[in-house]
């Protein structure tokens, strides 16, 4: 075995190596999580951004790309591929706070006496990964895992109001029909709706989706105040109204502000964890 001089510490091949390897893998999670993070990932960003060669950053990135961690766009921007994508929707499901997540959808659930939802974009749907069911005898039921486009529901309309509005068009032209081409009056009519939401902060689903049904949605903001994920509820009208909708945004959004302390903590907070049986 052989020992060298390293930055004033005797060490040993092996343990270099094992520096190495750990630099090499956090670069390679450091680049990953630039590009979920930027909206400008060229590789000569990305290699200023990280401190690495370029000639790296390509061959990092190629391999990236082959395993499905990242992926281009037609345009050629890297994005995170579906590897990433199941990553993360995965970690939904068994993060450490888990528990007092469902509790707080449960206490909204009872209050609203309707079933209430979390989800996330994903491309041009809203990917639905949590749920509490409130035990209505008919009701329209979906799944953890169920995707809805990005029209159909009222989280998909604070989505699109987030966005610029050119790019928020773009995506409806993209999602309608081709051969049901949206009139001008109604592109207009949806861009003041829009709007309107931004400025309120909800929206309310007048049967968008489906006949009978109207919903509610409120965004869930991480620390710099962007939305990162949507708080919604639905039911079928014939059991409440869009007035009544209404008057209950409060409690959705204070549930959402309690989601944010729960998904993004204050620096230096530490989740608090469960005391073993016995323990004093």
């Amino acid at each position: 075995m052989k020992v060298r001089q390293a930055n004033g510490q005797k060490v040993t091949d092996g343990e270099t190596a094992g520096r190495a390897s750990r630099t090499t893998t956090l670069r390679i999670l450091e680049l990953i999580e630039l590009v979920c993070r930027e909206t400008s990932n060229e590789v000569a960003d990305l290699s200023a951004k990280l401190d690495i060669p370029q000639p790296t950053v390509y061959r990092q990135v190629d391999s990236l790309v082959e395993a499905g961690f990242l992926a281009r766009d037609p345009a050629g921007k890297l994005t995170p591929g579906a590897r990433i994508r199941g990553m993360l929707f995965d970690s939904l499901q068994n993060e450490p706070a888990v528990a007092r997540r469902r509790a707080v959808l449960n206490g909204l659930m009872l209050e609203l006496e309707e079933t209430v939802s979390l989800s996330v974009p994903y491309g041009l749907e809203l990917y639905y990964f949590d749920r509490i069911e409130y035990n209505w005898p008919v009701a329209y039921r979906l799944g953890i895992g169920d995707r809805l486009p990005i029209l159909g529901s009222a989280s998909g309309l604070v989505f699109l109001s987030t966005l610029d509005p050119e790019q928020a068009m773009q995506i409806v032209r993209d999602q309608r029909d081709a051969t049901k081409p949206a009139s001008q009056r109604w592109e207009t009519k949806l861009l003041s709706d829009l709007g309107t939401i931004r400025e309120q902060g909800y929206a309310l689903d007048d049967e968008i989706f489906l006949r009978g049904m109207i919903g509610a949605a409120v965004p869930i903001l991480d620390r710099a105040g962007t939305p990162k994920a949507f708080l919604s509820t639905h039911g079928l009208k014939l059991r409440r109204d869009m007035d009544k909708m209404r008057a209950e945004i409060p409690l959705m959004q204070e549930a959402a502000a309690r989601l944010t302390e729960i998904f993004f903590p204050k620096p230096g907070a530490e989740e608090t964890a469960p005391r073993k049986i016995g323990a004093r």
